[in-house]
């Protein structure tokens, strides 16, 4: 008997770093322009990627590891979904 996968609707690629993470205020304006901890950062990074993601239907998350480390995931609809 031949099983018919799901269609998948979304693609998603996951960037995970090692290390401390992200702290709750970062957290929570890291998708904001012009937020950034760095000394030479402009903060416009991932404010580009968001609404790179949302004019194309997508979504941009961003939070911890349970193992450590900061995790990105960017989801984008599949062409003609």
């Amino acid at each position: 008997m031949h099983r018919r996968r799901p269609e998948r609707r979304q693609c998603s690629d996951h960037l995970r770093r090692r290390g401390a993470g992200f702290t709750q205020e970062p957290i929570e304006k890291a998708l904001e322009p012009f937020s950034t901890t760095k000394i030479t950062g402009t903060g416009l990074g991932l404010a580009i990627v968001l609404r790179l993601a949302r004019a194309n239907g997508g979504e941009v998350s961003i939070g911890n590891r349970p193992t450590g480390g900061a995790a990105i995931t960017l989801r984008l609809p599949r062409s003609g979904s």
